[in-house]
């Protein structure tokens, strides 16, 4: 009798654990599919879901920054599974981060790494007055994207947080940027004071005054300074009035 009883458990669970890794392989297939279709290019768009089972019960996890590729996933799913599972994946930006999901390169060269952490390799880098979207953190780094779409991580202290009524105080201006490969703001309208950051080619900066040679201007983070002003231009920009959130990055 408890031969029998232990071959007939021995045999469901074969059956569970067959069952079980079928609906993986099939799982796995759904997920090709969609970072095909909507993530082609991963330095893009982010697509990466996960099913698991917790307790007897088929759990969907994992993040995309496209809704499409979440809303084609759950269909998939929920017709593999007959609806029988927990969805727990996310569209990014994560809503821990609340209204803040923008922000303004404060230094003169950002790094933008694949992983986060410094070893990394570093895939883009981004400049002084960008905008980036954030969306999500680990410790001190964020997962941001710029606004040119690229995806990577990036440390807080390179750049101011804000909203995107932040953004678009920002954006009314007037914006100038460098037009010289290489340069410094000072803390005074002379080339012997002592200097505020660097700069480099396309970095941004808000005028404040105008003083002949000299033009004092305000960096994303509040710090303010004055560089020369011929290797200054005026950035044209959108109506900030006009623009809508969604479009920040477009600018």
């Amino acid at each position: 009798m408890r031969k029998t009883l232990f071959l007939f458990i021995a045999v469901a669970l074969f059956f569970s654990c067959s069952d079980r890794q079928q609906i993986l392989n099939k799982f796995q297939i759904i997920q090709k599919k969609a970072q095909t279709r909507f993530a082609p290019d991963k330095s893009l768009a982010l697509v990466d879901f996960h099913l698991k089972q917790h307790n007897g019960h088929w759990v969907l996890t994992g993040e995309t920054t496209v809704r499409q590729a979440k809303d084609f996933v759950i269909r998939q799913v929920d017709s593999l599974l007959s609806g029988q599972i927990t969805d727990s994946s996310m569209v990014l930006p994560d809503p821990a981060l609340g209204d803040s999901i923008f922000a303004l390169v404060a230094v003169s060269t950002a790094n933008i790494r694949r992983e986060p952490r410094h070893a990394a390799e570093l895939i883009d880098q981004s400049i002084t007055g960008n905008v980036l979207k954030l969306l999500k953190r680990q410790g001190s780094w964020y997962f941001i994207q710029t606004n040119y779409g690229y995806l990577g991580w990036m440390t807080k202290t390179s750049f101011e947080r804000t909203d995107s009524a932040g953004v678009k105080r920002w954006q009314q201006g007037p914006l100038l940027r460098f037009t010289v490969p290489v340069d410094r703001i000072f803390t005074q309208p002379s080339s012997e004071a002592v200097p505020v950051c660097d700069a480099v080619l396309n970095s941004v900066v808000k005028r404040l005054k105008r003083q002949g040679k000299w033009t004092h201007v305000l960096l994303p983070d509040g710090r303010k300074g004055f560089a020369i002003s011929k290797h200054l231009a005026p950035v044209a920009v959108k109506n900030p009035k006009e623009v809508k959130a969604e479009q920040i990055l477009d600018i």
